[in-house]
């Protein structure tokens, strides 16, 4: 969620513009990227939320 400002998001080649109090949900695993295109501060809270399958391949992985 934005908390201040401006922020581009950009998923799957897509980009999503987002203001103060926009949302987006998504799967981890989509290409993305976040941009702050202006001059100005923008900030926002990310929530990320892994199964336990996705942990248990991640420290496989690792």
């Amino acid at each position: 969620m934005i908390k201040e400002g401006k922020l581009t998001l950009e998923l799957q080649g897509m980009k999503h513009e987002l203001g103060s109090g926009d949302a987006l949900q998504f799967s981890g695993v989509t290409p993305h990227s976040y941009h702050n295109l202006t001059k100005d501060t923008a900030s926002f809270f990310m929530l990320t939320f892994h199964t336990m399958k996705l942990l248990i391949m991640t420290n496989i992985i690792n």
